[in-house]
């Protein structure tokens, strides 16, 4: 299955590199999880989650709930001390591939979502 994943985010890494992106890492893991695809564009880091999906319409927040945003929260965090990043905007991205179709969703929560004011 993990195969199916890497087919994914070779596709994803395409699409985000035909739109101007900057592919920073993949399958950046840490002791939370794993970030598939950390782009740069501009002066933003999105941290991309990829998923295949048989579904013909999705919801930007399939299989992210509170606990997996604060998960990739983490690892970004670690992300940003390893590559020495201080000072961009960053922004937690969803595509999902469904039948060779890719969506691609920009900005599907932040920091305020996830921990509140």
């Amino acid at each position: 299955m993990r195969s199916k994943g890497f087919m994914g985010e070779d596709m994803a890494a395409v699409y985000l590199k035909e739109r101007g992106y900057q592919i920073m890492y993949r399958n950046f893991y840490t002791r939370f999880g794993e970030l598939d695809i950390i782009a740069k564009k501009g002066r933003q880091l999105h941290i991309i989650e990829v998923k295949l999906t048989h579904r013909t319409t999705i919801h930007s927040s399939y299989k992210l709930n509170k606990h997996k945003q604060k998960r990739m929260i983490r690892c970004t965090q670690l992300y940003l001390d390893y590559a020495h990043i201080r000072d961009m905007y960053i922004q937690f991205d969803l595509i999902a591939i469904t039948h060779n179709q890719i969506n691609h969703y920009p900005n599907i929560f932040n920091l305020t979502d996830t921990y509140g004011q």
